[in-house]
Protein backbone atom coordinates (compact mmCIF):
# COMPACT_ATOMS: atom_id res chain seq x y z
CA UNK A 1 0.00 0.00 0.00
CA UNK A 2 2.81 2.54 0.68
CA UNK A 3 4.18 1.80 -2.81
CA UNK A 4 0.78 2.60 -4.31
CA UNK A 5 0.61 5.92 -2.47
CA UNK A 6 4.14 6.87 -3.52
CA UNK A 7 3.42 5.91 -7.12
CA UNK A 8 0.32 8.13 -7.21
CA UNK A 9 2.35 11.00 -5.75
CA UNK A 10 5.13 10.54 -8.34
CA UNK A 11 2.58 10.63 -11.15
CA UNK A 12 1.47 14.09 -9.96
CA UNK A 13 4.80 15.98 -9.99
CA UNK A 14 5.46 19.67 -9.62
CA UNK A 15 5.47 21.57 -12.94
CA UNK A 16 8.81 21.94 -14.65
CA UNK A 17 10.53 25.30 -14.49
CA UNK A 18 10.13 26.39 -18.11
CA UNK A 19 6.31 26.56 -17.76
CA UNK A 20 6.38 29.31 -15.15
CA UNK A 21 6.32 32.12 -17.75
CA UNK A 22 2.79 31.22 -18.89
CA UNK A 23 0.44 34.19 -19.31
CA UNK A 24 -3.12 34.30 -20.58
CA UNK A 25 -5.52 36.99 -21.73
CA UNK A 26 -7.28 39.37 -19.37
CA UNK A 27 -10.75 38.43 -18.08
CA UNK A 28 -13.49 38.60 -20.69
CA UNK A 29 -16.38 38.19 -18.23
CA UNK A 30 -16.84 40.36 -15.16
CA UNK A 31 -18.78 39.67 -11.96
CA UNK A 32 -18.58 35.89 -12.44
CA UNK A 33 -20.54 34.01 -9.73
CA UNK A 34 -19.74 36.61 -7.06
CA UNK A 35 -23.13 36.60 -5.33
CA UNK A 36 -24.24 33.04 -6.00
CA UNK A 37 -23.65 31.71 -2.52
CA UNK A 38 -25.69 34.29 -0.67
CA UNK A 39 -28.57 33.57 -3.04
CA UNK A 40 -28.37 29.80 -2.62
CA UNK A 41 -28.50 29.32 1.16
CA UNK A 42 -30.47 26.41 2.58
CA UNK A 43 -32.28 25.85 -0.72
CA UNK A 44 -29.00 24.78 -2.29
CA UNK A 45 -27.88 22.59 0.60
CA UNK A 46 -30.95 20.57 1.61
CA UNK A 47 -31.67 18.68 -1.65
CA UNK A 48 -28.01 17.79 -2.06
CA UNK A 49 -27.88 16.25 1.41
CA UNK A 50 -30.92 14.13 0.62
CA UNK A 51 -29.22 12.51 -2.33
CA UNK A 52 -25.89 11.77 -0.67
CA UNK A 53 -24.42 8.41 -1.57
CA UNK A 54 -22.52 6.95 1.36
CA UNK A 55 -20.43 4.70 -0.90
CA UNK A 56 -18.86 7.78 -2.48
CA UNK A 57 -17.30 9.30 0.61
CA UNK A 58 -15.24 8.09 3.51
CA UNK A 59 -17.33 8.79 6.64
CA UNK A 60 -19.18 5.86 8.30
CA UNK A 61 -22.61 7.56 8.21
CA UNK A 62 -24.49 9.55 5.59
CA UNK A 63 -26.56 12.54 6.80
CA UNK A 64 -29.38 12.38 4.28
CA UNK A 65 -33.20 12.43 4.34
CA UNK A 66 -33.95 12.57 8.09
CA UNK A 67 -31.00 14.85 8.93
CA UNK A 68 -31.06 17.09 5.87
CA UNK A 69 -33.59 19.59 7.29
CA UNK A 70 -31.65 20.01 10.53
CA UNK A 71 -28.26 20.28 8.82
CA UNK A 72 -29.23 22.59 5.95
CA UNK A 73 -29.12 25.87 7.90
CA UNK A 74 -25.85 25.38 9.86
CA UNK A 75 -24.12 24.05 6.77
CA UNK A 76 -25.31 26.98 4.65
CA UNK A 77 -23.87 29.37 7.27
CA UNK A 78 -20.60 27.40 7.26
CA UNK A 79 -20.44 27.41 3.46
CA UNK A 80 -21.06 31.16 3.22
CA UNK A 81 -18.29 31.76 5.77
CA UNK A 82 -15.90 29.47 3.88
CA UNK A 83 -16.69 31.21 0.60
CA UNK A 84 -16.36 34.73 2.05
CA UNK A 85 -12.98 33.93 3.61
CA UNK A 86 -11.71 31.95 0.62
CA UNK A 87 -10.70 29.10 2.88
CA UNK A 88 -11.58 25.43 3.37
CA UNK A 89 -10.84 23.37 6.49
CA UNK A 90 -7.93 21.00 5.90
CA UNK A 91 -10.18 18.01 6.65
CA UNK A 92 -12.26 18.90 3.58
CA UNK A 93 -9.17 18.60 1.39
CA UNK A 94 -8.06 15.20 2.65
CA UNK A 95 -9.00 12.33 0.34
CA UNK A 96 -9.07 8.60 0.78
CA UNK A 97 -7.83 7.03 -2.44
CA UNK A 98 -9.45 3.91 -3.84
CA UNK A 99 -7.25 2.46 -6.56
CA UNK A 100 -9.07 1.05 -9.61
CA UNK A 101 -7.09 -1.22 -11.92
CA UNK A 102 -6.84 0.18 -15.47
CA UNK A 103 -4.60 -2.15 -17.47
CA UNK A 104 -1.39 -4.13 -17.30
CA UNK A 105 -0.02 -6.15 -14.43
CA UNK A 106 -2.00 -5.82 -11.20
CA UNK A 107 1.25 -6.12 -9.28
CA UNK A 108 2.40 -2.75 -10.69
CA UNK A 109 0.92 0.08 -8.55
CA UNK A 110 1.28 2.51 -11.47
CA UNK A 111 -1.43 0.62 -13.40
CA UNK A 112 -4.20 1.86 -11.11
CA UNK A 113 -6.47 4.90 -11.38
CA UNK A 114 -6.73 6.91 -8.12
CA UNK A 115 -10.35 7.72 -7.20
CA UNK A 116 -10.73 10.27 -4.40
CA UNK A 117 -13.34 9.62 -1.72
CA UNK A 118 -13.99 13.03 -0.17
CA UNK A 119 -15.93 14.30 2.87
CA UNK A 120 -19.62 14.79 2.14
CA UNK A 121 -19.64 18.37 3.46
CA UNK A 122 -16.96 19.32 0.95
CA UNK A 123 -18.82 17.62 -1.90
CA UNK A 124 -22.10 19.37 -1.07
CA UNK A 125 -20.38 22.76 -1.22
CA UNK A 126 -18.54 21.75 -4.40
CA UNK A 127 -21.87 20.78 -5.96
CA UNK A 128 -23.39 24.20 -5.31
CA UNK A 129 -20.35 26.02 -6.67
CA UNK A 130 -20.03 23.72 -9.70
CA UNK A 131 -23.69 24.27 -10.58
CA UNK A 132 -23.30 28.04 -10.62
CA UNK A 133 -20.00 27.95 -12.48
CA UNK A 134 -21.54 25.83 -15.24
CA UNK A 135 -24.61 28.08 -15.42
CA UNK A 136 -22.39 31.13 -15.84
CA UNK A 137 -20.22 29.40 -18.44
CA UNK A 138 -23.28 28.55 -20.53
CA UNK A 139 -24.83 31.99 -20.04
CA UNK A 140 -21.66 33.69 -21.28
CA UNK A 141 -21.14 31.36 -24.23
CA UNK A 142 -17.90 29.90 -22.85
CA UNK A 143 -18.82 26.25 -23.48
CA UNK A 144 -18.04 24.90 -26.96
CA UNK A 145 -21.17 23.54 -28.67
CA UNK A 146 -19.38 20.32 -29.60
CA UNK A 147 -18.21 19.55 -26.07
CA UNK A 148 -19.87 16.30 -25.07
CA UNK A 149 -18.11 15.12 -21.91
CA UNK A 150 -19.21 16.25 -18.41
CA UNK A 151 -22.14 18.19 -19.88
CA UNK A 152 -25.81 17.71 -18.90
CA UNK A 153 -27.83 15.92 -21.56
CA UNK A 154 -24.71 14.95 -23.51
CA UNK A 155 -22.38 11.97 -23.61
CA UNK A 156 -19.49 10.66 -25.64
CA UNK A 157 -22.04 8.49 -27.46
CA UNK A 158 -23.54 11.68 -28.93
CA UNK A 159 -20.11 12.56 -30.30
CA UNK A 160 -19.74 9.12 -31.90
CA UNK A 161 -23.20 9.34 -33.46
CA UNK A 162 -22.46 12.80 -34.87
CA UNK A 163 -19.13 11.69 -36.32
CA UNK A 164 -20.66 8.51 -37.76
CA UNK A 165 -23.33 10.54 -39.52
CA UNK A 166 -20.79 12.98 -40.95
CA UNK A 167 -18.53 10.15 -42.09
CA UNK A 168 -21.39 8.30 -43.79
CA UNK A 169 -22.33 11.46 -45.66
CA UNK A 170 -18.72 11.96 -46.74
CA UNK A 171 -18.37 8.34 -47.85
CA UNK A 172 -21.57 8.54 -49.87
CA UNK A 173 -20.24 11.70 -51.52
CA UNK A 174 -16.86 9.98 -52.14
CA UNK A 175 -15.05 12.56 -50.04
CA UNK A 176 -11.83 11.81 -48.20
CA UNK A 177 -12.02 11.37 -44.42
CA UNK A 178 -9.18 12.04 -42.02
CA UNK A 179 -9.48 11.74 -38.27
CA UNK A 180 -7.03 12.47 -35.46
CA UNK A 181 -7.65 11.13 -31.96
CA UNK A 182 -5.67 12.47 -29.01
CA UNK A 183 -5.59 11.16 -25.46
CA UNK A 184 -3.86 13.08 -22.66
CA UNK A 185 -2.26 10.59 -20.32
CA UNK A 186 -3.39 11.08 -16.69
CA UNK A 187 -5.15 14.33 -17.55
CA UNK A 188 -6.78 14.69 -14.11
CA UNK A 189 -3.63 13.83 -12.19
CA UNK A 190 -1.21 16.17 -13.95
CA UNK A 191 -3.15 19.46 -14.14
CA UNK A 192 -0.79 22.30 -13.24
CA UNK A 193 -2.54 24.47 -10.65
CA UNK A 194 -1.07 27.90 -11.59
CA UNK A 195 -2.04 27.40 -15.25
CA UNK A 196 -5.54 26.24 -14.30
CA UNK A 197 -6.12 29.22 -12.00
CA UNK A 198 -4.80 31.63 -14.63
CA UNK A 199 -7.15 30.12 -17.21
CA UNK A 200 -10.10 30.45 -14.82
CA UNK A 201 -9.19 34.08 -14.15
CA UNK A 202 -9.00 34.78 -17.89
CA UNK A 203 -12.62 33.59 -18.12
CA UNK A 204 -13.80 35.99 -15.43
CA UNK A 205 -13.50 33.97 -12.23
CA UNK A 206 -12.18 36.48 -9.70
CA UNK A 207 -12.77 37.78 -6.18
CA UNK A 208 -14.14 35.39 -3.55
CA UNK A 209 -14.61 32.56 -6.03
CA UNK A 210 -11.02 32.80 -7.27
CA UNK A 211 -9.72 32.81 -3.69
CA UNK A 212 -11.89 29.85 -2.74
CA UNK A 213 -10.83 27.78 -5.76
CA UNK A 214 -7.17 28.61 -5.11
CA UNK A 215 -7.51 27.30 -1.56
CA UNK A 216 -9.48 24.30 -2.80
CA UNK A 217 -6.47 23.23 -4.88
CA UNK A 218 -3.85 24.12 -2.27
CA UNK A 219 -2.42 21.95 0.53
CA UNK A 220 -4.41 18.86 -0.39
CA UNK A 221 -3.45 15.46 0.99
CA UNK A 222 -4.41 11.88 0.32
CA UNK A 223 -4.35 8.45 1.95
CA UNK A 224 -4.59 5.14 0.12
CA UNK A 225 -7.40 2.98 1.50
CA UNK A 226 -7.11 -0.79 1.14
CA UNK A 227 -9.15 -3.39 3.03
CA UNK A 228 -10.09 -0.84 5.69
CA UNK A 229 -6.49 0.23 6.31
CA UNK A 230 -5.17 3.73 5.53
CA UNK A 231 -1.65 4.58 4.43
CA UNK A 232 0.28 7.56 5.77
CA UNK A 233 -0.84 10.89 4.24
CA UNK A 234 1.01 12.26 1.22
CA UNK A 235 0.76 15.83 -0.17
CA UNK A 236 -0.93 16.46 -3.53
CA UNK A 237 1.11 18.93 -5.59
CA UNK A 238 -0.74 18.81 -8.91
CA UNK A 239 -3.91 17.55 -10.51
CA UNK A 240 -7.59 17.77 -9.63
CA UNK A 241 -9.15 15.01 -7.50
CA UNK A 242 -10.94 12.30 -9.48
CA UNK A 243 -14.14 11.68 -7.60
CA UNK A 244 -14.68 15.33 -6.70
CA UNK A 245 -17.60 17.36 -8.07
CA UNK A 246 -15.47 20.28 -9.25
CA UNK A 247 -12.78 18.13 -10.87
CA UNK A 248 -14.57 17.60 -14.21
CA UNK A 249 -15.64 21.26 -14.33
Amino acid sequence: MPKLGVCIKILCPKPIAFCTHLTLSQPTVSGFCVLFFCESGELGVKPRLRFCNRSRWHQPICPKKKCSSALAHPLSVLFILSFAQGHLPSAWKSANITALHKKGAKSDPCNYRPISLLPIISKVMESIIASDIKSSLFANGLIFDHKFGFRPGHSTMDMLLLLSQQWMEDLNARREIRAISLDISRAFDTVWHPALLTKLSSNGIQGHLDSWLTDFLSCRSQHVALNGVLSSPLPVQAGVPQGSVLGPV
